[in-house]
Formats: C-alpha cells, structure tokens, sequence
C-alpha cells in the first residue's frame, strides 16, 4: 500500500509540475506600500510562509498577516481524496505544491477584501506567476466561483479537461468538508455528511 500511494503521490506531483509549465505568466505587480494600514487594492510582498494550498502568512510592519488566496479553494490539510481505489492526501499535496511556487521567491500579494476570519483575502504572484491561476490550472485546487467572478474559470477547465490533479480523484469539495466538520452553531451541517 505504501508503494501505491508513494507512485501516486509521484504521479500527482508530475502532472503538478507539467501543469505549472502551461501556466499563464504575469506582469510582475508594482512595488508594495511600505506603511499605513491595510486597506483594499494595498500590496504587501515579502517571503511566504505556507500554512495550507489557499492560505500563506507574509510579514507586513512586523505583524504577520494571513492571507486567503483569492479566487481558490483547496483541500483542507487532512483531507483525503481517492484515485484508483487508493487514499491520497490532496490537502497536503495542495500545501506541497504552493510551497514549491512560493519557496525562495518574494510574494507580491495585492488585496480584495477581508473575510469573515480576519484574513486579508488578496491576489497573490511569485516569480511572475499567479498563484491563484497556477493552483487551479494544475489541479491542486478548485476557482472558488462563488467570490472569483469566473477569473480562473479557463484554468480550471483545462486542469479538468487534462484530468489533473483533484479533476483525476473522487473528491468531497473542501466547503462540503469543511461544514461537516464545523461547530460553528450559527451554520447548519449539511444532511449528506458521513
């Protein structure tokens, strides 16, 4: 079992890397404002610290800032999703693979709102690159439509059409995940949970 799962995660890691060649590249964002406070459209940039495949912290003023990737939504970190009858941790090759795009590289990361945790939600580049864009079109993630407007929504049908990633898996969406697994009293648990 070992064996399979290690030649999965390879197989997965594969597709990943040939995923972030088609990625589209970007403008480099502008320099970030040095001071102030937060507020839409400011840009931070700095290394990241990966927390998970739709979260990194960059340190602004010398408070480490949360982040939300805008636009995506990834396996939470102890999910797991199945390929051919075996049981991959899609939520840590998510974290994996956002570690890979981020690792040595400053982060740009302009932002769009705040959600209801704290976190700053922004669009976020490294090394020209998108993260947001990168993740869905190699399957490491889904667009999260409700909020992205559509903006990956090529990205993504690539990642499916290819079979990359979760698109090639069985795979709870992480907001189902999650709500059955919340205990938040406020928000009802949906009846299909197992």
């Amino acid at each position: 079992m070992k064996t399979s799962n290690t030649i999965i995660a390879i197989g997965l890691g594969i597709g990943m890397a040939f995923a972030l060649r088609a990625a589209f590249n970007m403008q480099a964002a502008p320099a970030p404002h040095q001071s102030g406070e937060l507020a839409r459209g400011m840009r931070l940039s700095g290394p990241a610290h990966v927390h998970d495949g739709d979260t990194i912290r960059i340190t602004f003023n010398g408070k480490s800032q949360s982040i939300r990737i805008f636009g995506i939504d990834a396996p939470e970190l102890d999910q797991t999703c199945t390929k051919d009858g075996y049981k991959v941790r899609c939520g840590l090759a998510a974290r994996d693979l956002m570690v890979s795009i981020t690792q040595g590289r400053t982060v740009t990361c302009t932002i769009q709102d705040i959600d209801r945790y704290k976190r700053l939600v922004a669009q976020c580049e490294a090394g020209g690159y998108d993260l947001g864009r990168t993740m869905v079109r190699a399957g490491a993630v889904y667009e999260y439509k409700r909020y992205s407007g559509g903006l990956y929504a090529a990205d993504e049908a690539y990642a499916q059409s290819q079979r990359l990633g979760l698109w090639d898996m069985a795979v709870e969406s992480p907001a189902h995940y999650r709500a059955c697994r919340s205990n938040d009293p406020t928000r009802p648990r949906p009846s299909d949970c197992l």
